[in-house]
């Protein structure tokens, strides 16, 4: 909340703002679609405007949204008034001199569908792109989030898309698209909203039998299945693959360029299936590569997934695993049963990211996720974004947000909430980061790491006498990941502990890990588990 001793000087302060919006008085200044006004929102006086306000209307200069875009609300939301009301916030920080008071985009109640719009519109990065607003301020929110998940705006100025809550606004944007982007990217909050993209990467099917073929005198094992009814089929997933590779595609002569980046694993046939761990390495329920038969890294060929008998059984599929028989046994659980179900095998290929902020070395602080569901998509990436050394801003937030299946196909429960992992705070080839936060996280069945942190090196000397901030997860449940439910990887260049991090993870969230989560003792050793800390 604001302090009672700045309350009276943010309202004059508004005030001057307000009046340059309405006169255009700086030459570089444009006079907004829709004027901002001022509220308490959130406990603190902000600048609003309403995403209904960006619905065309003859001669107001707003552009008309596509015809397949849809609203169970009053008002169709698309990418065009979206861009519309994010150049506004552009132009309310870009006055003479900057307010100093938040600028609020809310997002009406409704499911708002514009997954018609397969691209992002001309010079956009994202169904929703951001890029390029970094208020001066203090820190977007008060009190201690990081600690409690109690999320309240500060006052100070900062950029906020925020929706009438998680379960009442929901947006659906195109599969394949990022939904939401920004680089050069600070103090910006995103909250109050779920937001989906179609999930046509990832599908499951049960057991029928399994048979060999031979591929430069190896024997590689096929798999036939029958694939859930509604749910894409593996054909779908091996031309996403091939798609994926380029010109070539998964052509014999573009063999040495091919990406194997599709694999299955063993999930429990039940109303929330969950990974079903390895019990040794013999008979190993990893992520098992598939459609490629390859040896030492090298592929030998592209093999297309089959249907044995389509007029008969129209679901069933025959694939090709990629490891030769003799390097893996066939895992006994792709043909076994849990509580009297046949297992469930569970195939998926990374094709969807749900947003990405700051994507590039170049740095941002104060960006912030709070009271959020992603659902078929929720790979997002912080790139270069840290906490502040001298004032204590801490950088990436994720607060109070959850990663969730969709509903069932066919009345079946999906094995997978997302197509890939979760979020990515960090990466290995980028300046290292330090002062993030993660609270109130739920995560489960994502398709790939559920949450991962690369090159953190909070708690370690600055070299003046102080150190870098340290990241904290707390308060979060995360299981039955595809791959690592949490992984924290530090960059050899950078040192590191092996068994320990700068990354403190809470007895709570550890806990939960340790009784749901992937402990499969073949995700980068035992030793490790169940929370893997890495040093490459």
């Amino acid at each position: 909340m604001l302090n009672s001793s700045n309350k009276c000087y943010n309202r004059i302060k508004l005030a001057g703002a307000l009046a340059l919006l309405a006169s255009g008085a700086s030459a570089k200044f444009t006079v907004p679609l829709v004027q901002c006004k001022s509220t308490v929102f959130q406990g603190a006086t902000v600048c609003a405007v309403d995403m209904s306000s960006y619905v065309r209307a003859d001669g107001n200069g707003l552009a008309q949204c596509p015809a397949g875009a849809t609203s169970t609300g009053p008002t169709v939301l698309c990418q065009q008034n979206f861009a519309a009301a994010i150049k506004d916030a552009k132009l309310y920080f870009a006055t003479a001199s900057q307010p100093l008071l938040p600028y609020v985009i809310k997002v009406p109640r409704g499911t708002h569908d514009f997954s018609s719009q397969p691209h992002a519109l001309p010079w956009k990065k994202a169904a929703i792109d951001i890029s390029g607003i970094g208020p001066t301020s203090d820190g977007c929110l008060a009190g201690n989030p990081a600690a409690d998940g109690v999320v309240t705006l500060s006052g100070n100025p900062c950029f906020v898309i925020s929706g009438a809550g998680a379960r009442e606004t929901t947006l659906i944007t195109a599969n394949g698209l990022t939904g939401i982007a920004g680089g050069r990217v600070s103090h910006v909050l995103i909250e109050n909203m779920t937001m989906i993209q179609p999930n046509h990467s990832a599908t499951q099917g049960t057991y029928v039998s399994q048979a060999s073929r031979t591929f430069g005198g190896l024997d590689y094992t096929t798999l036939t299945l029958d694939i859930a009814a509604g749910f894409p089929t593996p054909l779908d997933l091996y031309n996403i693959n091939c798609a994926a590779n380029g010109d070539l595609r998964c052509s014999d002569a573009g063999l040495s360029t091919v990406t194997n980046n599709i694999y299955m694993r063993a999930y429990t046939n039940t109303a929330a299936p969950k990974l079903i761990q390895s019990t040794s390495d013999a008979d190993s329920n990893a992520q098992n590569p598939w459609g490629y038969p390859s040896l030492g890294g090298a592929i030998r060929a592209a093999v297309k997934p089959t249907q044995p008998d389509a007029a008969n059984f129209p679901d069933r599929w025959t694939i090709t695993l990629s490891t030769p028989v003799s390097n893996r046994d066939f895992p006994s659980v792709y043909s076994e049963t849990t509580g009297g179900a046949l297992n469930l095998i569970c195939m998926k290929v990374d094709h969807a990211s749900a947003f990405w902020f700051d994507d590039n070395p170049s740095g941002g602080t104060d960006v912030i996720m709070n009271n959020m569901v992603w659902i078929g998509a929720a790979r997002g990436t912080f790139r270069g974004i840290r906490g502040g050394l001298a004032d204590g801003t801490l950088g990436v937030q994720v607060y109070n947000s959850s990663i969730e299946r969709d509903a069932p196909v066919g009345g079946q429960v999906p094995c997978l909430s997302s197509q890939s992992g979760g979020m990515q705070i960090g990466n290995p080839n980028d300046a290292p980061i330090y002062g993030n936060a993660v609270f109130g996280l739920k995560a489960e069945a994502t398709g790939d790491d559920s949450l991962a942190m690369f090159n953190d090196i909070g708690g370690k000397p600055v070299g003046d006498g102080t150190f870098y901030p340290q990241t904290y997860i707390r308060q979060s449940v995360i299981g039955n990941s595809f791959a690592r439910d949490i992984l924290l990887m530090t960059n050899h260049h950078n040192g590191g502990l092996y068994g320990a991090s700068a990354v403190i993870v809470d007895a709570f969230t550890q806990g939960t890990v340790t009784d749901e989560g992937n402990c499969d003792p073949l995700v980068l050793g035992g030793d490790n588990c169940p929370v893997t800390y890495v040093n490459d």
